[in-house]
This record gives C-alpha cells, structure tokens and sequence, in this order.
C-alpha cells in the first residue's frame, strides 16, 4: 500500500481544548480561546511561560495511503529586522493514517512554552520527508500569533 499523501486543512494555536462527549478518535471538539493576540498578566515580566497551549490539526489523506508519519513543531519568534529565531523544535505527533479513514482530527497539549520577549511568533509544522540521498523537513503548516503586554 503506498504512503499516505497528506493535505493539512486546519492547523490552529488556541488555549484550550475540550472534548463533546466520550474522548476518541471521533468525537468532537470544541477549541476556545482560539486567537491570535494573547495578552500577558500585568505586572508579568519576560520571559513569560504560558502553562498549557493546545494545537488542533485537521488532516486530509489524499491517497488512502497506510502509515504512521512523525510530525515536529518549531516555535519562532520575529525578530526587529524580521529575521525569524529559532526558540525550540519538539516531535509534535505521530499520526497514523489508515484506508477508509480519509480525515484525521488531532488536538495535542504543548507544556511550557516560554516566550523570551513580547512580540510575533510563528508554530510551525513540519514532517521528515525521505528523499533518495537525504531526508529533509518539510513545513506543513503554520500559525502566527502576538504576544503582548
């Protein structure tokens, strides 16, 4: 069976994510806080650490492939001259993918994300892709959001 060729429809930064029923593979979710501008507490000094961010993921299987992909999440901050720095890349999932199941919905908890300063940041989503001489990491999706004071 060939490897699954995906589509990433819905790739989303939000506080909170919360289940409509029995949690499993095919239960609806609600997202809240879902926004691109977050506010830090006042009085708060940098560099700030967020508790619990959540990540919803909606993934399209073009092919009907079969296998399990590893996916990584890059935070990056913008830098003054729009140079982007990189903050830390972590493994953010392994999605299976099966025939007969042609979306996938993931929602994944980040622990501890820590913010140096106020400003822009980028979530960005890749995947290790093979090549004949290398793999290299292709970037599926991304999201920006503000953080200020």
């Amino acid at each position: 069976m060939a490897r699954p060729k995906i589509d990433i429809r819905h790739f989303v930064v939000c506080r909170a994510v919360s289940w409509e029923g029995p949690p499993g593979p095919y239960t609806l979710r609600t997202l809240e806080g879902v926004c691109h501008r977050f506010g830090v507490p006042p009085g708060t000094e940098f560099p700030f650490e967020v508790d619990e961010f959540w990540t919803y993921l909606r993934v399209f299987n073009m092919n009907a492939g079969t296998g399990t992909i590893p996916f990584f999440l890059t935070l990056l901050r913008t830098g003054t001259q729009g140079t982007p720095q990189r903050i830390w890349t972590r493994p953010y999932a392994q999605i299976p993918f099966r025939s007969g199941r042609g979306v996938v919905e993931a929602a994944f908890s980040l622990k501890r994300v820590t913010f140096p300063a106020p400003g822009w940041y980028e979530f960005r989503l890749s995947r290790e892709v093979r090549l004949r001489w290398h793999t290299r990491r292709l970037i599926v999706a991304r999201e920006h959001v503000l953080i200020e004071k």
